[in-house]
């Protein structure tokens, strides 16, 4: 009789599953990305947001200056530009000295209150850019609107600098402290972390935080961390590549004399950008990689109806299931499908008055029970036969011929309800129902 396999042999086999499913997953991911690079025209983008920090920058720091000011933490606005602009070269600590300089005789009391209005709509403007870039790589449909631009740019704006410049200026006075400096001594391998690696970690965990919460729409946490790793390397080595890149053009200085410093300037924010918004990319083809490898052959009506009946039957199941409305983030992930597609064909169904939505708890529902929702009248507003606008009338061959189609169709689904396709397969209890941590995002108005 043959022993049952050991521990040993079980995890083996289940590791040697598990290799060809990951390399599968690298390899869609891979062909995901290409494919979403080419289709997003993402240098517009990164050339808007780089005019647009131009003219945001002095307004910026102005008030960032300010709120610093008045926790006493303003002095590391200047070390914190200079190393922000050193792969300009030497001329990078000219430009953050003068930058600093100006903004430190900025009196913002003094402006008066439009000119206060105009400093904060300016600062607004620029993180609205940010996130508009965002919502296209994302493909969000919609923006945030402008109470809620109101209260979460502005929070991050007034906070954000605050907790940014306390740490920083936290770590300056450690590494001057006595205790510190002999440990950094007495174990140099945590120096060369603290130096080497620890900037890395920095910035890859505040692109995390900026591709999760910046676009309008679900951002799952790993699907960020992967593009916020990936951004944050890349930006860290295209600061080494373009401090050796300025250190080689002295035929730029030869050809702009004292403008080089500034075209230089525009490039290294272009660069900046372009490397944010390729790792956004990066994100999205991780969290979506079979929605960018079958979007040129699901574009047909056919890919829409599928797909728009197995959100409708997520729905069915979480209402026969006694689950509280969901979120359209909380759709998106447990149909496998972009929230783009949600929202337009939650709006779409929403006009048709099968969704409806629920204002306590706020989310999605049915606006009927599921035995009462007919199949063909679905795939008919999934078709766009219920448009508000008729369909201009063709010779009269044709359109005999569509009825004739459409008459079998609905004789083939009589009687064929909603909750016979949810039935078909398992339902989640309404125990295990979990809210997505960002209700209002993405629902539709």
């Amino acid at each position: 009789m043959r022993e049952p396999p050991s521990s040993h042999e079980t995890r083996a086999d289940s590791d040697e599953q598990q290799a060809p499913q990951t390399l599968d997953r690298i390899r869609t991911f891979a062909a995901a990305f290409m494919r979403k690079h080419s289709e997003d025209d993402i240098s517009i983008h990164a050339m808007s947001l780089t005019y647009t920090t131009i003219l945001s920058m002095v307004p910026l720091l102005a008030v960032t200056f300010s709120v610093l000011k008045a926790f006493g933490i303003h002095n590391q606005v200047q070390p914190f530009l200079a190393k922000s602009f050193s792969p300009l070269g030497s001329e990078g600590a000219v430009l953050s000295a003068r930058i600093t300089e100006f903004v430190g005789h900025m009196e913002v009391g003094v402006l008066g209150a439009v000119g206060v209005a105009g400093l904060f709509y300016t600062v607004v403007t620029l993180v609205g850019s940010i996130e508009h870039a965002l919502n296209h790589i994302w493909q969000a449909r919609r923006g945030r609107d402008w109470s809620r631009k109101a209260r979460d740019y502005l929070t991050v704006i007034l906070i954000g600098p605050v907790l940014v410049f306390s740490a920083l200026a936290l770590i300056a006075s450690a590494e001057k402290h006595a205790l510190v400096r002999e440990f950094f001594d007495f174990a140099p391998r945590l120096t060369w972390l603290g130096t080497v690696i620890l900037p890395y970690i920095i910035l890859s965990l505040a692109f995390t935080l900026l591709l999760r919460f910046m676009p309008n729409t679900y951002v799952t946490w790993d699907a960020a961390a992967v593009g916020g790793v990936a951004t944050g390397i890349a930006w860290k080595l295209a600061g080494s590549t373009f401090t050796a890149f300025v250190a080689s053009s002295a035929s730029y200085t030869a050809i702009y004399s004292s403008f080089a410093i500034l075209i230089l300037f525009f490039l290294w924010v272009y660069a900046n950008w372009l490397i944010v918004l390729i790792g956004a990319e990066i994100g999205y083809s991780w969290q979506y990689p079979h929605d960018v490898l079958s979007r040129l052959r699901d574009t047909t009506v056919a890919a829409r109806e599928r797909n728009g009946l197995r959100l409708l039957v997520v729905l069915a199941r979480a209402h026969l299931g006694g689950e509280r409305p969901l979120q359209p983030a909380d759709l998106a992930v447990r149909g496998g499908l972009p929230s783009s597609f949600v929202d337009d064909v939650v709006e779409h169904m929403i006009q048709g008055g099968f969704l409806l939505v629920a204002e306590r708890p706020r989310g999605i529902a049915l606006a009927k029970p599921p035995r009462s929702i007919a199949v063909a009248e679905l795939l008919a507003i999934l078709r766009g036969e219920n448009g508000t606008v008729p369909p201009r009338p063709g010779p009269p061959a044709i359109d005999a011929a569509l009825a004739r189609r459409r008459l079998a169709g609905d004789a083939a689904l009589e009687g064929l309800s909603l909750e016979d396709l949810a039935d078909s397969g398992p339902r989640k209890p309404a125990a295990a129902a979990q809210p997505s941590p960002r209700l209002d995002l993405a629902r539709p108005t």
